[in-house]
């Protein structure tokens, strides 16, 4: 951002990808708060950030997210990023936990996917002419979608290690679109209550599902998907069901009939949507989901046990 609270690092970029990006220029503000400072380097891949927004109906939050890619579109270098970003919340700082500038987030939906990036600080370095960055992304709140799920405040649940056979994913929660179901999901997990039981069901190139607690149980194959359901009402936002999605499986005759069991999406599925509930989505390992989705199946039933253990990664703390 320029000296005069302005955001520049955009401009370019919108003009090249105007249909496809949701690029925020900030108006300018009479008195500009205290100066962030741009981060010299580029995050890592998997380095913890921190995404400060504005969604429509909502004034300023935040929340935590990692740096998940490395991207190129054309010449313009991006951060791919994992965080609850939606549509009009682009163009707010990205920073690392040491309260430092990484970048601007932008948010573009291409190929289908809903994909959330950052401009990394050296491209808004270039393009504002400035070592420094001024911050302000408050905006006048518009009337909340009476179906939308407004963030809870604070809430921060740490990401989730899933450990199989195959290998390990990492889950990052989105509280933000669906605290109930985050909190339920972290609850389950802490009390171990995940550990030993399956991805029960496959459905090939659509998804893999699992943490029914009868699945603990060889002997009640039979009632597979049937447990852990009946906890929780439905939290639908308009976050894409798009691949790597984590939603709450539910009884066929019920929205309202979240619990314990889970499903990952293995491509886009925009029918989804409306149908089931967003908690998270794959931030590392998708390749590991992939490998599971290959496991033999009798029409959507694992042939195979495919056990897990899931752990919770605390959120790392934020600098002040």
């Amino acid at each position: 951002m320029g000296a005069d609270g302005q955001l520049l690092v955009a401009t370019a970029f919108a003009e090249a990808f105007s249909k496809q990006s949701d690029l925020v220029v900030l108006p300018r503000i009479a008195e500009p708060p205290a100066t962030l400072r741009l981060a010299s380097g580029v995050p890592a891949v998997g380095e913890r950030i921190v995404v400060i927004g504005a969604p429509e109906g909502l004034a300023n939050t935040v929340t935590d997210g990692i740096v998940s890619a490395l991207r190129a579109i054309g010449d313009q270098k991006l951060l791919q990023i994992s965080a609850p970003i939606s549509h009009g919340s682009s163009g707010g700082p990205v920073l690392n936990l040491h309260g430092e500038v990484v970048g601007v987030s932008v948010m573009m939906l291409t190929d289908g996917q809903n994909l959330n990036f950052a401009v990394p600080a050296a491209e808004v370095r270039a393009l504002a002419g400035s070592p420094t960055a001024r911050y302000d992304f408050l905006r006048t709140p518009t009337a909340p979608d009476p179906g939308r799920v407004p963030p809870a405040p604070g809430l921060a649940l740490g990401d989730v290690v899933v450990e199989t056979a195959k290998g390990s994913f990492t889950i990052h929660l989105l509280p933000a679109i669906a605290p109930e179901h985050a909190r339920h999901f972290v609850k389950t997990a802490k009390a171990g209550a995940y550990d030993g039981t399956t991805f029960h069901r496959i459905i090939a190139g659509g998804i893999i599902q699992g943490g029914d607690p009868l699945s603990k149980d060889p002997a009640k194959a039979a009632q597979y998907g049937t447990g852990g359901l009946g906890l929780l009402k439905a939290e639908f936002s308009d976050r894409p069901f798009a691949r790597g999605i984590v939603a709450a499986a539910r009884r066929p005759s019920s929205k309202d009939s979240g619990g314990s069991q889970f499903f990952i999406c293995l491509r886009d599925q925009p029918s989804l949507l409306g149908q089931y509930t967003i908690f998270g989505e794959v931030a590392l390992g998708m390749e590991v989901v992939d490998q599971l989705s290959l496991t033999p199946v009798e029409g959507d039933k694992a042939k195979e046990r495919v056990e897990m253990k899931i752990t919770i990664r605390p959120p790392a703390p934020v600098a002040p």
